[in-house]
């Protein structure tokens, strides 16, 4: 999928003028999604929490192209996948779960959407995300419908129309983790660098009633590496016991084998 078909247009955010001098472009058509001063003072808070990130990530260029842009992108490319696949709940309705949270990415981007969601960021560590929740709730003009949740994937029992999750745990076994919060129609949307669809991973995802129905590669990612956005789609409403943690890392290990 390339979103990049519009002229740019004058840059009037610092986080859009840093994208330039680092060679990046930023097109008119992004500006359909999203609202630009709550990603602006996103921007600033990542910033100014540098210990979010690994030693390696702590430089201003990176957290702005390995987090935020990255994050961004593949956000509108998951809206515009539902847009032009008409999937149901593309509305003010909405629920959106961000399995994993962590400092708010992707899921927060959500919320600084154009089109208001439900937005749901859930992480069972507080360390990142309450910080968040603190700045969040300072802010005199917070992005509306967004609401924090501290706890562990499998404990959790709310159902949603999209779950996105990034750098959770590793794929196939995320599906798993997330099977339970999903009736039929839902969307898991993952980010992540490579994902192979074999026959036994079909399989698996067979269990749990998804199929692979897309995988997106962002050509505006590609200064990064190879990025992959894959798109899972839930075919059956049936009841789904949440799997325990001890059999989620059981799948860990099957997979990595």
């Amino acid at each position: 999928m390339n979103l990049l078909s519009c002229e740019n247009q004058k840059m009037t955010y610092l986080w859009q003028e840093d994208l330039v001098r680092m060679g990046l472009q930023w097109k008119a058509v992004y500006n359909e999604y999203i609202r630009m001063q709550p990603i602006q003072e996103y921007y600033d808070f990542l910033q100014s929490k540098l210990y979010f990130f690994s030693k390696e990530d702590t430089a201003k260029e990176r957290i702005l192209q390995r987090h935020l842009y990255e994050s961004l992108i593949s956000c509108i490319c998951i809206e515009k996948y539902r847009e032009m696949n008409d999937q149901n709940n593309v509305s003010r309705e909405t629920r959106l779960l961000d399995a994993g949270s962590g400092p708010g990415l992707p899921g927060y981007l959500f919320a600084c959407f154009q089109k208001e969601k439900n937005v749901f960021l859930l992480d069972s560590s507080r360390r990142k995300l309450s910080t968040l929740e603190k700045w969040y709730r300072e802010q005199s003009q917070p992005p509306p419908k967004l609401q924090f949740i501290y706890k562990r994937l499998e404990e959790h029992r709310e159902q949603y129309d999209l779950i996105t999750a990034r750098a959770v745990i590793p794929f196939p076994v995320i599906v798993e983790l997330c099977a339970h919060l999903q009736s039929k129609g839902g969307i898991l949307a993952l980010l992540g660098t490579e994902f192979h669809i074999s026959r036994t991973v079909k399989h698996y995802l067979d269990q749990y009633n998804y199929v692979s129905r897309e995988i997106i590669s962002p050509s505006e990612l590609q200064f990064l590496g190879h990025r992959e956005i894959l798109i899972l789609e839930k075919l059956k409403t049936k009841p789904q016991i949440p799997s325990t943690w001890k059999t989620i890392q059981r799948s860990i290990k099957h997979w990595k084998k």
